[in-house]
């Protein structure tokens, strides 16, 4: 039976599907889902689950990887707003179901999540650019963005003071042709 699921990326998304069903109909964070909770609702065994994933927590960082996929396969720091604007459909797309979530526990994961993808996207600039940025400050511009960004969904997510997605590019917009360029 093991090998059936080898490497199977059907059985994840069924998987990644299940905890998104499961935290929208019950109104729950992730971390109160349970394997077998999860695995009933799909009608497959834990040991499926424990082939693909160590635990809810490595399921629930997969998950945000597969909502901003294409943010890694099609964002570029030269073109910051089509990036953002990736960023902000695939948000929006699943808002519903990032507000099941602790609202500090989603931004710390999409901070987890956005920083190692803007650290990998300057270091992808400076090896085509011949431009050098000191490892000290590269490790700052990755926090500081990925923070950034984390929060201003938290924002355009949670709270009151809703932006609309044009109005959040605008300010993406702003923000990345004035920084951005004197950085790169």
């Amino acid at each position: 039976m093991r090998g059936k699921y080898k490497n199977d990326y059907t059985t994840k998304v069924l998987f990644m599907n299940s905890l998104k069903e499961i935290m929208m109909q019950q109104q729950k964070s992730y971390n109160k889902v349970g394997v077998q909770e999860l695995c009933e609702h799909i009608g497959l065994n834990r040991k499926t689950f424990y082939y693909h994933f160590n635990n809810i927590n490595e399921l629930m960082n997969w998950t945000i990887e597969e909502i901003y996929k294409e943010v890694k396969e099609k964002g570029n720091l030269k073109d910051p707003l089509s990036t953002f604007s990736i960023i902000i459909d695939a948000t929006e797309q699943n808002k519903d179901f990032f507000k099941c979530m602790e609202p500090e526990q989603l931004k710390e994961l999409l901070s987890n999540y956005f920083k190692t993808l803007i650290e990998q996207a300057f270091i992808k600039n400076q090896e085509s650019s011949q431009k050098k940025i000191n490892p000290s400050y590269l490790e700052f511009l990755s926090s500081f963005y990925s923070f950034g960004i984390a929060g201003s969904l938290y924002d355009f997510i949670f709270t009151k003071k809703y932006y609309s997605s044009r109005e959040l590019l605008l300010h993406y917009e702003r923000l990345s042709s004035t920084n951005l360029k004197s950085i790169l």
